[in-house]
């Protein structure tokens, strides 16, 4: 089989080049977020049934909608890629992405982000190994080594040349997420001037704000930009999300209730992740005593049906934690369990299962049944595992904020204390973390500190 330089001049063997123009196009699709990959994957196929890099995007992009149909689909897809490489379909860089997928599908995600990471090694412009491989480590918390991996291709990008700010974008968010804010923002803001469409780039800096409480910088950022996020299918109700935390933290409930319905959760999708956006925006603002309505029921009832799916440990843990706002027992018993079974195996969904999934599900499921010293006690000792659920600190948040949550309403002020003055020595930006800490300096006696700590949070309101 000819092998022809796709638009980053990395050698992809297809039959024609024109297959070769397709998959360019579904990969643009990809690193944007946009709704048209499929279209183009399904052109490229048309023009090149058997082209290897196809299939294995194919098996992609079936994987990462963490389902367990289109797992199955993805699992033919990449089947068929591992044939065609058999039968000589493929060359070196097939090699990397056949032995990465048939990991991934094999549950063995570190296994898979090797073979991408020698992908790219063997050429550091494969964007499509590069930006899976940022993914999957994502899913897996290991911001450091998504943060090496950016670095090091860095010099193989020229600033001015189409994909560079995809690559800025990646290495933008890595940088945020391991708190190297003032570079993250920078090149985050960089890239979003080269090509607005690149989401991930506005997504960076809107972590940095979020990170700093930047609050009203942080909506006027998003507000400024939707125009261009607001294409990017399912991931624009992330970006709504994200500026959805900024109305919370300024108590503009209703503003924030508006977002949710028309942004956030605009259609009852089964999407894992527009179900935990939306519970994640949910459970913040039911603690601050605001009355959502019926919204977390129907969220609940998809929650219902996929507490068993265990593809993806950051969505069971938001599972567990609609389950449990809702105050679904025998769902939440019942996930527990299966959470158990899992947390056998020896997968990297398994052991992130163990590590952080079932002790957050047996933790709520604790806070349901009102024994909530029991719920701090289960997941206390677990806060630094806590990032093997994956996502992004500001995602793994409301674990955070729900345990202190339920100190205060153990009675536990000491705990809760302790667990606030961490907070705003990490975010002094927040005015909810000073109002809390005044709360439980309140409960302990010291009305002293408990003042200080008011007065700091208006302060920042009224700024």
């Amino acid at each position: 089989m000819p092998a022809f330089d796709d638009r980053y001049g990395v050698p992809t063997v297809a039959a024609n080049a024109a297959a070769v123009a397709h998959l360019d196009a579904a990969i643009d699709e990809f690193l944007r977020f946009g709704v048209k990959g499929g279209d183009h994957l399904g052109a490229a196929l048309t023009a090149d049934a058997d082209m290897v890099l196809a299939h294995f995007l194919k098996a992609y992009f079936m994987r990462l909608g963490n389902d367990p149909a289109l797992f199955l689909i993805g699992r033919d897809a990449m089947y068929r890629g591992q044939h065609l490489m058999l039968q000589g379909g493929g060359g070196s860089r097939e090699r990397h992405h056949a032995a990465a997928a048939r990991a991934w599908y094999s549950g063995n995600w570190s296994e898979a982000v090797h073979h991408w990471q020698a992908a790219v090694t063997e050429n550091p412009r494969d964007i499509l190994a590069l930006w899976v491989s940022q993914l999957v480590l994502f899913f897996q918390g290991e911001d450091k080594v998504m943060c090496a991996d950016t670095a090091r291709v860095q010099p193989h990008w020229k600033e001015w040349e189409p994909g560079a700010d995809y690559v800025q974008a990646m290495h933008a968010f890595a940088l945020e997420e391991t708190n190297d804010f003032a570079r993250a923002e920078a090149l985050g803001r960089k890239a979003v001037e080269r090509n607005p469409l690149g989401v991930w780039g506005v997504h960076a800096v809107a972590h940095v704000l979020e990170a700093n409480s930047r609050l009203k910088e942080g909506v006027a950022w998003l507000k400024g930009l939707e125009p261009h996020w607001s294409p990017c299918g399912n991931f624009a109700y992330h970006m709504w999300w994200h500026r959805a935390l900024y109305h919370v933290e300024l108590e503009e409930y209703p503003t924030v209730l508006d977002l949710y319905d028309r942004g956030v959760r605009p259609v009852p999708s089964m999407d894992y992740m527009d179900i935990s956006n939306a519970a994640a925006l949910l459970w913040r603002l039911k603690s601050r005593g605001v009355d959502v309505g019926r919204r977390f029921d129907e969220l609940s009832e998809k929650c219902v049906i996929k507490k068993d799916d265990h593809l993806l440990p950051f969505s069971q843990a938001h599972f567990a934690l609609t389950l449990a706002s809702t105050g679904r027992r025998e769902a939440l018993a019942s996930m527990v369990e299966s959470c158990r079974i899992v947390a056998q195996g020896t997968s990297s969904v398994a052991r992130a299962t163990k590590a952080a999934v079932l002790p957050v599900a047996e933790a709520v499921a604790k806070q349901v049944a009102g024994d909530f010293a029991g719920a701090v006690a289960t997941l206390m000792p677990v806060r630094a595992a806590m990032v093997r659920i994956g996502g992004s600190h500001a995602q793994r948040d409301v674990f955070a904020q729900w345990l202190i949550d339920c100190a205060f309403r153990a009675g536990d002020f000491k705990t809760a204390r302790a667990l606030l003055s961490e907070r705003t020595a990490a975010h002094p930006g927040s005015p909810s973390a000073w109002k809390r800490l005044a709360e439980a300096a309140r409960a302990l006696g010291d009305s002293k500190a408990a003042g200080e700590a008011e007065a700091k949070a208006r302060q920042l309101l009224a700024a």
